[in-house]
């Protein structure tokens, strides 16, 4: 019975990722850890969508810079194709206009190799419960890149209530938390997200947030 319940609670993970060292580094990373379990691993974006269909994840990690389709293109195919698939980008680059092409293709979160393996294991958690999770030095080169742009602040007609859930988006939480801090129900928190998409023209909570900090919106 136990080794049931264990099974429920696992967060099942793909990888994507080139570097055979590497990619073999984080399946044994899953693999000693409770609550996770990498399902499946690929060295491509090309096997990764003639496969996708049959090892379906809760949080796929996507390397950016592969042999072939790069990560970008694939994470933009399988947003199109799986909305609903939580995409973290694993890398090492930090430069900002491979950050914004990963949060503009979808992805849900934006981390670096070099984190600790704790880091990486919390972040796909993180992921998998709703969050955004980035490495805090890309959130700072975000920051700093928007600061550099022109931010006239914009409307879009959010609610009270949609600026608020956009806040809380902003902060990291996940649907469950923000539904706690709002004393709302887990539907009304998700119709409020599906607003906040549609008025910011956005498709993912990392693209939101972008979109929030870049026009003052809260």
């Amino acid at each position: 019975m136990k080794s049931q319940i264990n099974e429920k609670r696992l967060i099942n993970i793909v990888i994507v990722e080139d570097n055979d060292n590497t990619r073999e580094a984080l399946e044994q990373l899953f693999l000693s850890a409770d609550s996770y379990e990498c399902i499946n691993s690929f060295s491509s974006c090309e096997d990764t969508l003639k496969n996708i269909d049959r090892c379906y994840p809760d949080v796929l990690l996507m390397d950016i810079e592969l042999e072939g389709m790069s990560g970008i293109d694939g994470i933009r195919i399988l947003k199109d194709t799986y909305p609903n698939l939580k995409i973290l980008v694993l890398t090492v680059f930090e430069d900002e206009d491979k950050i914004f092409k990963a949060i503009q293709a979808g992805a849900d979160g934006y981390i670096l190799k070099k984190s600790t393996p704790q880091d990486i294991l919390h972040s796909v958690k993180d992921a998998h419960e709703g969050g955004s999770p980035i490495t805090p030095s890309i959130a700072k080169k975000i920051l700093n890149l928007l600061a550099s742009e022109n931010k006239n602040k914009r409307n879009f007609n959010l609610t009270k209530s949609e600026k608020e859930t956009l806040k809380y988006l902003v902060e990291g939480l996940s649907y469950e938390k923000i539904a706690e801090e709002m004393v709302r129900s887990i539907h009304t928190v998700r119709s409020h997200v599906r607003n906040i998409y549609s008025k910011l023209y956005v498709h993912s909570k990392t693209e939101a947030v972008v979109k929030a900090l870049k026009n003052k919106i809260i």
